[in-house]
């Protein structure tokens, strides 16, 4: 079995179900530097490495999502072409696309 056979709905168990773990860990951790426990202290070194290795199951998890199928026709963005002579105006020649501001009501 591979991580990228998982459907979807297993891979969004599995993650729900490991971050609350590599929460726990993060916190444990933090608590732990809090209270002074030295940085080569076994009980700290481990819990950081269970952290770090949580953190991983998950960086791995979302490494095999396959890209979301609506973003797979766009490629990288070119310039507008613009005859010779032409300066730049930068956003201004592009439409508007953001909502218009509300008018006073009475």
């Amino acid at each position: 079995m591979h991580a990228k056979r998982l459907s979807p709905t297993e891979r969004d168990q599995l993650r729900r179900q490991v971050a609350p773990r590599r929460d726990y860990l993060g916190r444990l951790v933090a608590r732990m530097e809090a209270l002074g426990f030295p940085e080569t202290d076994r009980v700290r070194v481990a819990a950081a490495r269970a952290r770090d290795a949580v953190e991983g199951i998950l960086t791995a998890l979302d490494s095999v999502e396959p890209p979301a199928p609506f973003l797979a026709h766009y490629g990288p963005s070119e310039p507008i072409a613009r005859p010779p002579g032409v300066p730049d105006a930068g956003t201004a020649d592009l439409p508007w696309v953001g909502k218009r501001k509300a008018g006073r009501r009475r």
